[in-house]
Order: structure tokens, then sequence, then C-alpha cells
């Protein structure tokens, strides 16, 4: 997911970023979880679920 947002630290087990699908400042990123959720526009799930929608289809 960091080649499509710069990520920063937010606490111990999380990255923020900007969404790059609304480009919100709301994206959450949980790597030891895979998951991620966009607080802007509700975009969220596993990193499976990311490829396919930025369209890199596993």
């Amino acid at each position: 997911m960091g080649q499509y947002t710069a990520l920063s630290p937010l606490g111990e087990q999380q990255l923020r970023g900007d969404c790059p699908f609304c480009r919100s400042p709301y994206l959450r990123i949980r790597p030891g979880h895979g998951t991620y959720h966009c607080f802007g526009c509700g975009a969220g799930g596993d990193a499976r679920m990311f490829a396919a929608k930025v369209g890199h289809r596993p």
C-alpha cells in the first residue's frame, strides 16, 4: 500500500496516509492484521481487496 500513498506511523500498531481512492487524509492501515480502512470514503478490507480495488488483481 505504501507505493500508492506516503505512510506515517500512528501509534504502535497503525499507519496513516492519504486515501488513494478519495484523497482524504483518513486512511488507516493495520499491518499486523493486514487490513485498511478509509474514514473518508469507507473503503476497507484486506491487502487482496486493496490490490483488486486499485486494479492489480493477484
